[in-house]
This record gives structure tokens, sequence and C-alpha cells, in this order.
């Protein structure tokens, strides 16, 4: 958990704002190393990168070897290199073989 970005930027030799909340378990499983990730961005600045609100949802599998993705990301009011965007969202579904943008 990130309240303030800023000091943690700043190890990065960068300028950010705003906060970060995540919770990632690794779990090891039949010789893979997996992991669960849930997350949540808000007002995160970094440079001249804007995002409003934005969170992540996902499993991860097989991360050393051949990684697979189950899961879905959203955010809001995001601004880069001139380009605002209202909303996106992502998803990925291994199971059903597609990601979606």
């Amino acid at each position: 958990m990130a309240p303030d970005v800023s000091v943690a930027a700043a190890l990065l030799l960068a300028e950010a704002q705003g906060a970060i909340n995540a919770d990632i378990t690794l779990v090891g499983a039949d010789g893979q190393q997996n992991a669960n990730v849930v997350a949540n961005a808000k007002e995160l600045v970094f440079n001249d990168i804007r995002v409003g609100s934005a969170d992540i949802s996902a499993q991860l599998s097989d991360l050393l070897g051949v990684p697979v993705i189950n899961g879905s990301a959203k955010a809001q009011s995001v601004s880069a290199a001139g380009v605002d965007v209202d909303q996106a969202q992502c998803n990925s579904d291994p199971d059903r073989h597609y990601n979606r943008i």
C-alpha cells in the first residue's frame, strides 16, 4: 500500500503523486509460481501521465515459465502524451481463449 507514491517515485528519480493499494499473493503449486493480484490506484500522476482511477483483479499462472493471465483491468480519466481517455477496460480469459480491450 502506498497512500502517497511520491517517496517511491523519488527512488526512480521521477515525480509522482497519488495512491496505489495492492494485495499480491504468491503461491507455488504443481511446480509453478502463481500469483493473485488485486490493486487500485487513485489520482495517480507519473511525469505527464495521469490516471483518475484504476482497478485490477487478476490470477497469474506459471510466472517463471509461460505466463497466463486471467483477469481484468479498468481505468478512468486517463491522460498520456496528449491523448485523453474517459474509460478503458481490458479482460483476459485463457479458458475462453480471448483477450479483449
